[in-house]
Formats: C-alpha cells, structure tokens, sequence
C-alpha cells in the first residue's frame, strides 16, 4: 500500500460523504457517469470521484452492472490494478473513490498534449512533466505490467472484457519509465456468476468499445473466455507502437465486419515493414534495433489476434 493510501485509509474509518471532498475538476463526462478530480478535505489526498446517476442506471437496466463493478473491485488488490478506496451514495448518485492516476490514460499520454488530460468539458494542466520518449522498452513496460494485471484478474475468475489504452492509466512516468494500471471494471464479466461462462448469452454481454471487440463476441452464441483481454492486449500493443487503433471505420457495423473478416496470418497490417512505417510515422523511436523489435511485435500480434479464441497465444495459461 502507498503512503497515500495508508494516509486515506487511516482517516476513511466511517462511511465517507461528498462533503469529505473538495471537487477540483471534471476529467470525463459519459451516459451514466462523471469522472471528477477531487481532494479529500481532511486529509489532503488527491483522488478521483465516480459518479454515477441513479435514475440513468435504473431507466437504462444498468444498476446491477454498476453494482457488480463495485463489487468486483472492491476484492481487486494488485499493484497495477487502479485502487477502488471505498463506495458511498445519496438520493442521486452511486460514488467510486479511486487512486489518482497523475499522468492520465495511456491514449491522451501517447495521442494528446503528454501534460494535459484531455476532456469534453475542462482541460486540466498536470505537473509539468518531460515529453515522453516512446521506445521499445517503454512499450515493453506497458504491456507487461498491464500483461500482469489481466493474469490476475483471469486468477480470480475475472473478465475485464475492455483492455484498450483509454483503460490503462498512467500512475506516473519520466522520460523514459512509466507506470501504468489497469482501470474501468464497468465491463467486467465474473466467470461464477455463471453456471456455463462459455456460453453467456449475446443479450447478457457486456458493453465493449467496438474497435476492440473480440470476434466471438460477435457470433450469435459468443465464447467468453479469458481469450477476450488477450485479444484486447493485442490491439493494444498494436495501437502503442503505430499510434493507430487496429479496427477503425466509418461505422460501428464496418468496424465490426473488419474484425470478423480478419486474419492474423496473411493480414499486411501486422508486417513487421507497415509497423515500421506507422511506427516512424507517429514518431516512435526504436532505434538501430527497430526492425528487430518490430519483427518481433507482428510475430506476437499474429499469435494473439486470432479468431478462434482457443488458438490464441496464452490461452488457458490462467483458466
């Protein structure tokens, strides 16, 4: 545990209000929810407030979703897995008390201005940080720990069912180090839940950001395995190193006949000359060894961004 979080623990000994914080900012405003920057007035730890609308929750049949999320991170406890504090509520609103990831998500660190996060309604300046210099190790970094995070969770039982860059936060960074968590558990499936996980009904799937949708979930009767983030890891590795997403198009529909139409196998996208080429494009710095590093990376995507989810690379390693 951080200091910080001891120092929020040792205070947090009741059942926290809004009154306990001092909303400094709204980082992100959705359907059912708002992000906030906030500071627990007693005893001066910054953090960030998950707000969600009872009645968008209830009018739209997503309470026991928001339910099960905190219910499922609230037993989460891994050093790169975003920290839920606690959970409180009032007539209106469902709040989530969260570590404070300074640096923002990994997509408005490699995408936007690296000090600013990005929003619909404030941009809020961080401390001035040093420009990120993204090179293979850093890359190799990011998804390794976010790599552990999802072992974790598939040892627990646990789906995550989004990985993707606006989900992996970056808890702080140098010039050439970072450290990043997982976060967002809104989506997550828990394997228990279920008497035959494998055979979740489309109707009962939960909400995944299309260009990242794994293609079982696309099928009238999806799998639901822990094969699901592994492809999500993919599209991310994909997405650090050309600073493209994979599977992007003019509608949702085309994005997903592009993922259901994919092969890992023959698809140019992942050869090692177009990675290269995105890659110097989006001014990515791989140095002498770029051709060997981005070999390696379309060898990796080939073995994970497979259809069958059963031949996928580091199936089963956690099941």
């Amino acid at each position: 545990m951080s200091i910080e979080n001891m120092k929020y623990a040792r205070i947090e000994e009741v059942v926290p209000s809004m009154e306990d914080f001092h909303v400094e900012a709204q980082l992100h405003c959705g359907l059912y929810s708002r992000v906030l920057r906030a500071v627990h007035v007693r005893s001066g730890s910054p953090v960030v407030l998950k707000e969600l609308n009872k009645q968008q929750l209830i009018r739209n049949e997503k309470l026991q979703m928001a339910l099960q999320e905190r219910s499922i991170h609230e037993r989460l406890h891994h050093p790169s897995i975003v920290q839920l504090r606690s959970a409180f509520h009032n007539q209106q609103f469902l709040y989530f008390v969260l570590e404070l990831c300074e640096s923002g998500s990994l997509y408005s660190l490699f995408v936007c201005n690296p000090t600013y996060i990005t929003s619909n309604q404030v941009d809020l300046e961080l401390p001035q940080q040093q420009p990120l210099k993204i090179h293979a190790t850093l890359i190799q970094s990011i998804i390794n720990q976010t790599l552990q995070a999802i072992k974790y969770l598939h040892l627990q039982n646990i789906i995550h069912c989004d990985v993707k860059p606006e989900n992996i936060l970056c808890s702080y960074r140098t010039s050439s180090e970072i450290c990043v968590k997982l976060a967002d558990f809104g989506s997550c499936i828990d394997l228990k839940a279920f008497q035959s996980p494998k055979k979740i009904k489309q109707k009962h799937l939960p909400e995944t950001t299309a260009g990242y949708t794994p293609p079982e979930f696309l099928k009238d009767e999806p799998k639901v395995t822990t094969a699901v983030d592994i492809w999500g890891l993919g599209c991310t590795l994909y997405f650090c190193v050309t600073g493209h997403h994979l599977f992007v198009d003019s509608s949702t529909l085309k994005t997903y006949n592009a993922i259901e139409n994919f092969n890992s196998k023959v698809d140019p996208c992942l050869s090692s000359e177009n990675l290269m080429l995105l890659s110097i494009q989006s001014k990515r710095s791989f140095g002498d060894n770029a051709l060997v590093f981005c070999e390696a990376v379309s060898d990796f995507l080939r073995k994970v961004l497979v259809r069958n989810p059963e031949d996928r690379l580091g199936f089963g390693e956690s099941d």
